[in-house]
């Protein structure tokens, strides 16, 4: 629901934007130009843009009416996977599979983590030393326990194939988080258990910048790295890491963002530098203003569409 809401709100902002550009635009003259603000060349395209802004302002209007009443839209399973319902045969799907998937989507649980609770859990606990897992029922389904207290656990062993120790430690020192999940094209539940780390204290800049840095530049398709001293030499060659994102399910995407971190961080090491610089693009306005944007970026035709796949192409968020 935060999340929706958040959205819904980046969606108001990136609306706004676009209504301020096309009204600042529309009182210009066909051809002409007032101070840097330039009218719309041809009066076809005037009256386009009138019409799409009053397509702008009836958006608006919803959002701000889904804000007031605090109504976000949330499809639990998510949107793609609804609109895939209308075309099973281009997704390589028959009705059944895609039920499966629909409702496997649904079907999960989660439980925060308590410091102060047993194993770091009141609802989900899981015992790294024994492997059993238990569940907190609901009053509802208090006849269905099998443990004191109203407590169901799991008749199979349950164990972390990555980084258990990690969350067996987590677990018998604070709060840990659990979500179990289920996984249709392999008939297998999954739990995963996240949990926050301490956050160490920041060291003070003047002091990084007294040791060599390593200097990123994002790019379309790969990110250039170059090793920097102190005195602003270049050490060793430079360094390009792939990071193809284009097309790719929000996993792999995420996987590849990691990877890459990954491999800066192997890259400051072997350089013996103490900090990573990452150029700030911040591409706000342009994903803001979309195609009302006028000036020297590219809005209309081919080249606004290529620059705006760019734009979306570069993770500069995650980084």
């Amino acid at each position: 629901m935060r999340l929706a809401e958040r959205n819904l709100g980046a969606q108001r902002a990136a609306l706004r934007s676009r209504i301020k550009a096309v009204e600042a635009r529309l009182p210009i003259p066909v051809g002409g130009r007032v101070g840097r603000a330039r009218g719309y060349a041809t009066p076809a395209e005037r009256y386009g843009k009138q019409v799409r802004l009053q397509v702008l302002k009836t958006r608006l209007h919803r959002v701000d009416r889904q804000l007031g009443l605090g109504r976000v839209p949330v499809v639990r399973g998510g949107k793609r996977l609804l609109g895939t319902r209308r075309r099973l045969a281009e997704a390589g799907l028959d009705e059944g599979r895609w039920r499966k998937r629909w409702e496997a989507k649904r079907l999960f649980l989660t439980a925060d983590g308590e410091k102060d609770k047993h194993l770091g859990n009141e609802t989900i606990r899981w015992h790294p030393g024994e492997q059993w897992l238990d569940l907190k029922l609901p009053a509802a389904l208090g006849h269905l326990a099998n443990r004191p207290r109203g407590r169901y656990r799991l008749s199979c062993p349950v164990e972390f194939s990555y980084r258990g120790d990690e969350a067996a430690a987590q677990a018998e020192s604070g709060a840990i988080r659990y979500d179990i999940t289920f996984d249709p094209a392999k008939d297998r539940w999954y739990l995963d258990a996240s949990w926050k780390t301490p956050q160490a204290p920041a060291v003070p800049l003047q002091e990084l910048r007294e040791h060599p840095v390593l200097a990123v530049d994002l790019n379309l398709g790969h990110l250039a790295a170059w090793a920097v001293t102190a005195d602003g030499n270049a050490r060793g060659g430079p360094v390009t890491v792939p990071l193809m994102l284009a097309g790719l399910p929000r996993s792999q995407r995420d996987g590849r963002v990691r990877a890459a971190i990954s491999t800066l961080i192997r890259v400051a090491r072997q350089h013996g530098c103490h900090a990573i610089a990452v150029e700030n693009l911040d591409f706000g306005d342009a994903r803001d203003q979309g195609r009302e944007r006028a000036g020297r970026r590219p809005s209309r035709g081919r080249r606004g569409r290529r620059f705006r796949r760019a734009v979306a192409g570069l993770p500069t968020a995650r980084w």
